[in-house]
């Protein structure tokens, strides 16, 4: 069964996750645009894809992108370690790691109540997203290395659990920061943590994977060349 819309209220944005085509898209995408927000790719050599959803300035200033070159981000870098360093950086900033664009597809469709993908769980074909996979993620890294605020909430669909971590009210002015040291203190009041370094943190996002991980969520990490169908 769907999620009541009456429980569907304390979170009734459903597009956090960002939402791809309906077609799948060439390996070689970097950048997927809606009419809402840009979200960014990135195609490990371990396997799967890696996704920052609504970019914002702040996101771009950190990956070292100009926002008005857009052919500069389009598209994916046909050099993979160039790539597994463009990966590296978008996990520092909260992004989420999937087993594959099919699996990224499908959490999307549940997120958005798509009948497909319900049925799909109620038959069995897929798993219910996983906690990471439904983490509402944010991150702040202050200047000169100086440690990082994060804060984390559940993403209320099918599967969720954790009924007394959703995102508060205001929880969206982290896109209105003009800089790292405000969004931190944002991310501050919303009970976000701090940590001075990556190896120290403990959490449900994916901001350390990159050193350890081997696996998907649900399945293996489907490595998807540059190119490939």
């Amino acid at each position: 069964m769907r999620t009541p819309k009456d429980r569907q209220l304390p979170n009734p944005d459903r597009t956090r996750l960002g939402t791809p085509n309906k077609r799948p898209p060439p390996s070689t995408t970097r950048a997927a645009i809606s009419l809402s927000a840009v979200d960014l790719w990135g195609w490990p050599s371990r396997g799967g894809l890696i996704v920052l959803p609504r970019v914002t300035a702040l996101d771009l200033t950190f990956l070292n992108l100009d926002a008005t070159d857009f052919s500069s981000y389009s598209h994916r870098n046909p050099d993979q370690d160039l790539e597994d360093a463009f990966c590296k950086r978008l996990l520092l900033l909260g992004a989420k790691w999937f087993d594959s664009h099919a699996r990224y597809a499908c959490v999307c469709g549940v997120a958005e109540d798509l009948d497909v993908e319900i049925q799909a769980l109620e038959d069995g074909e897929q798993r219910s997203p996983t906690r990471t996979e439904r983490r509402w993620v944010n991150v702040a890294w202050l200047p000169d290395g100086k440690g990082f605020w994060v804060a984390e909430f559940e993403t209320m669909m099918r599967g969720w659990q954790e009924r007394g971590n959703l995102p508060p009210v205001g929880a969206a002015r982290v896109a209105l920061a003009r800089d790292m040291q405000q969004k931190g203190a944002i991310l501050r009041e919303l009970g976000g943590r701090f940590f001075e370094r990556v190896e120290e943190y403990e959490g449900g996002a994916c901001l350390n994977a990159w050193g350890g991980k081997e696996t998907g969520e649900v399945g293996p990490l489907v490595y998807m060349p540059y190119g490939g169908l």
